[in-house]
């Protein structure tokens, strides 16, 4: 994805040898729409279609484990027409009707095989949002059980993740760094194309670090920093 023009974008294309596709951004609105502040830039979307990291290249590199957790070992398009009622029940993420869905798949159209898949999703993504709490990434774990919630209604899981959710609610700790967490994204979804941007950026990230050290918060922040003072010079 690129901002620039079809002649400059071309040349560099040709000068390079790229072989890879890419398209253009005019006035960097998709760029805008995403968040994204800077070329190169990596969105990275785990199996359940959550967007797990979207910042500057190479950042998504610790997630990738992570993004293919509970991912389904033959895509849904390539599902048959036995399994339409699983397919539309899981894009819409009701994980309690998907299953009851594919326990009606045939055997021999690999019924056994999507249900087990799915029940491998559903205990995923309850990995995945305690593994969020215990790391301290509190807004990820906060955001995650909310959601979570809602789409696990029916399946014994659901009770699970209420406690969870419950539990972070009243930990003012981790809804303290959460907050912080969610300014950090705000800060990353702003252009910071000017140098009086980039600087105020800075020292809203600076204070952010300060104020939550020993956090993931902290962590986040010091990473930023780390992407726009690299960008200044």
């Amino acid at each position: 994805m690129t901002g620039e023009g079809v002649k400059e974008t071309e040349q560099w294309i040709a000068d390079k040898g790229a072989k890879y596709a890419y398209a253009y951004d005019k006035g960097m609105k998709l760029m805008s729409a995403l968040g994204l502040n800077a070329y190169p830039s990596v969105i990275l979307v785990g199996a359940d279609g959550t967007v797990l990291y979207a910042g500057s290249a190479g950042g998504a590199d610790r997630l990738i484990p992570k993004a293919v957790e509970g991912a389904l070992s033959k895509p849904m398009y390539e599902w048959p027409e036995s399994a339409s009622a699983t397919r539309s029940a899981l894009q819409k993420k009701k994980y309690a009707d998907a299953l009851a869905a594919a326990s009606k798949v045939p055997e021999a159209d690999g019924g056994p095989a999507i249900k087990a898949a799915i029940e491998g999703m559903v205990a995923s993504r309850v990995a995945a949002v305690k593994a969020a709490r215990d790391a301290g990434d509190f807004l990820t774990a906060i955001e995650g059980s909310s959601e979570l919630h809602k789409q696990l209604a029916g399946l014994p899981a659901q009770a699970e993740i209420k406690e969870l959710s419950e539990a972070l609610d009243k930990d003012e700790a981790a809804q303290k760094v959460a907050k912080a967490q969610k300014k950090i994204r705000e800060i990353r979804s702003q252009r910071l194309g000017k140098t009086k941007e980039r600087e105020k950026a800075i020292e809203d990230l600076q204070k952010i670090a300060k104020d939550n050290a020993g956090t993931r918060a902290a962590t986040d922040a010091e990473a930023f920093l780390l992407e726009l003072r690299k960008r200044k010079s």
